[in-house]
């Protein structure tokens, strides 16, 4: 975009243009020169830089050169018309005549010299009537674009002396931009604009231009360092990112390449680790303390500036990434509740049972109490999961890409495989309940919601169907729940038998069977879950938003893993006093809860359901 002085210098040079062409017109206006060389002369002096002299010159050449043809048009007619002399014409008609036919306006025969010299006068003021008014319009049509050019000029001057923020000096440009107007208008314009803003200038509303100036440069600065954030994204991720408009930002292919980028210092490894156990405001770094309970939406800051914090975000953002992959997230889908514990004491739900079927009350007679529900608690409490992982000097002094990079990879991938085995494994264990009246296993046949001899097949969905649907409340064993199946939980083995029952509209594929399949009424949402090694096993979830199945607790509500970096650089004891190490450690604080044990059923192609 071209500056203010740009735009002025541009104006300017508009404005002498149109002066020269005025004065050009004036020039060839006050000369002798028939209009078309006037308009000549003019077509010939509009691409070339104006000069008076050489003006002068072209109109000298061209009057000279009028004259010479004049002449030679008399020098003509005396060889012409002597040679009718003495044949009974008229000599002088037909010298009139031949005057009139070299105008080319008259061509027909007079009567008389005075038709024809009639002729020539009337011609001969038509056209200069007709010259006279294309000049005055050609006159008030500069006049017009010189005033334009001043009042463009006088807008862009006043505006930027005027000092009102820059939205406000855009809408009076729109306003005034391409019209005429005076200079009393537009400074009353200026002051209208002054009082209406004034009483807004301080309270953060208004921007002034030295304030906005500020905040573009900002802008500009804290794009340039989101898009060093990404590209050290890029280098954990090991692919190119993607800027916020779409457009590809080339990854950081070392890390020593990332040091100098950031900080613009040269590579120095025991620099680096030492900078890297540097305090992160007033502490260790800390992903929980600087981003609070959602540690996952890290957020790149202008201020962050300290090698130590862009690291442990970048590392932290990476750890999360690999930790949301949606494979190890598949048991959110049958939790019931995700809730934030505060403690790590014993978290209690209580449930409540049903009234029943209610008495008829007779004529005349008194109601009687209810019995009174039967109530339930059902306990789990958090535990803390977590390690540690480190950098050598060696590495970092080899900037061991494959070395470095796995880090947050194992991380994030250890927090997540290690929250999935915890849920599956609940069900893989036949883990007990916690529950104050009962702490059996979780399947039981007293539960109603174990199946043995029950492949994955047409009948043995039918048959966990049925024993899903017949579950009673709890405390009302007359009330029936009604669950039907949302999902179909089975290890790999059972990929196929699974995929079949669920997700085919008809039969077997590739075989004769080709009876509709009833089963897709249900929706029904196969989960299969890689880890598990025995193939006789399958469960059948009702939908947990129908009744409560699992709970999920988090301290503090932080589902995210935790990141800390040892900063006891010269501490005896210390990794990297000791072993020249940086330590990163991971933690992760949750708990399961089994809430109720109606709403699963499982299933074993075996006799027993065996662990």
């Amino acid at each position: 975009m071209p500056t203010i002085e740009e735009m002025l210098a541009a104006m300017q040079a508009e404005q002498t243009a149109l002066r020269n062409q005025m004065l050009m017109s004036e020039r060839l206006r006050e000369s002798s020169l028939p209009l078309d060389t006037q308009r000549a002369l003019k077509k010939s002096f509009k691409d070339v830089a104006f000069d008076l002299d050489k003006l002068e010159d072209a109109i000298a050449e061209a009057e000279k050169s009028l004259k010479e043809s004049a002449k030679a048009q008399t020098s003509e007619e005396e060889t012409t018309l002597p040679a009718v002399r003495g044949t009974g014409y008229d000599y002088q008609k037909i010298k009139d005549r031949w005057n009139v036919f070299r105008e080319g306006q008259l061509l027909g025969n007079f009567g008389t010299k005075a038709e024809a010299d009639g002729a020539v006068a009337r011609d001969q003021r038509t056209r200069e009537a007709s010259s006279q008014e294309a000049q005055r319009s050609a006159d008030e049509k500069y006049a017009v674009q010189l005033k334009l050019v001043e009042c463009k000029l006088l807008l862009k001057e006043r505006l930027q002396g005027s000092g009102l923020p820059l939205g406000a000096q855009d809408n009076l440009e729109k306003r005034f931009f391409g019209r005429v107007f005076d200079e009393a208008e537009l400074q009353e314009a200026i002051n209208d604009t002054w009082d209406m803003l004034s009483p807004l200038i301080g309270t953060g509303n208004v921007v002034m231009p030295g304030q906005e100036r500020a905040i573009r440069q900002a802008r500009v600065t804290e794009d340039e360092f989101s898009k060093k954030c990404a590209a050290l994204d890029g280098f954990w991720a090991g692919e190119n990112q993607k800027g916020a408009d779409g457009s590809p930002i080339p990854r950081f292919r070392s890390l020593q390449d990332a040091y100098e980028q950031f900080t613009g210092r040269r590579w120095d490894p025991l620099l680096v680790m030492r900078e890297m156990q540097m305090p992160v405001e007033g502490s260790r770094y800390d992903s929980h303390m600087r981003y609070g309970e959602q540690a996952g939406r890290l957020t790149e800051a202008i201020a962050t500036t300290t090698w130590a914090q862009i690291m442990g975000d970048s590392v932290t953002r990476r750890v999360l990434a690999e930790y949301r992959i949606p494979e190890l997230q598949l048991w959110r889908q049958l939790a019931s509740e995700i809730s934030t514990i505060n403690d790590f004491r014993l978290q209690r739900r209580l449930r409540f049972g049903g009234y029943g079927v209610l008495p008829v009350v007779p004529e005349g007679i008194s109601y009687t109490p209810l019995p009174t529900p039967d109530d339930e608690e059902a306990a789990y409490r958090l535990s803390k999961r977590g390690g540690l992982e480190t950098i050598t000097m060696e590495a970092m002094a080899n900037d061991d890409m494959q070395v470095i990079r796995r880090i947050p990879q194992r991380l994030g991938r250890a927090a997540a495989q290690t929250l999935f085995r915890g849920f599956f494994d609940v069900l893989d264990t036949n883990a007990a309940l916690a529950f104050d009246t009962d702490t059996t296993a979780l399947f039981t046949t007293g539960h109603a919601n174990l199946l043995v001899n029950n492949p994955l097949n047409a009948d043995g969905l039918d048959a966990a169907i049925q024993a899903l649907g017949g579950q009673a409340a709890f405390g009302n064993s007359v009330e029936l729940l009604g669950l039907t199946p949302r999902f179909l939980v089975h290890p790999r083995q059972l990929w196929r038998a699974a995929g079949k029952l669920t997700e085919t509209t008809r039969g077997e594929p590739f075989t004769t069977d080709n009876d509709a399949n009833l089963f897709q009424r249900f929706g029904m949402v196969p989960i299969q879950v890689p880890y598990w090694t025995n193939g006789n096993r399958w469960y059948l979830f009702a939908d947990p938003r129908d009744i409560p199945l699992f709970e999920v607790g988090f301290f503090r509500g932080a589902e995210d893993p935790e990141i800390f970096v040892s900063d006891q650089e010269n501490v005896s004891g210390s990794a990297m006093m000791d072993a020249d190490k940086i330590t990163y450690k991971i933690r992760h604080i949750w708990g399961i809860g089994v809430l109720d044990y109606r709403g699963i059923v499982a299933s074993t192609s075996a006799a027993a359901l065996t662990i």
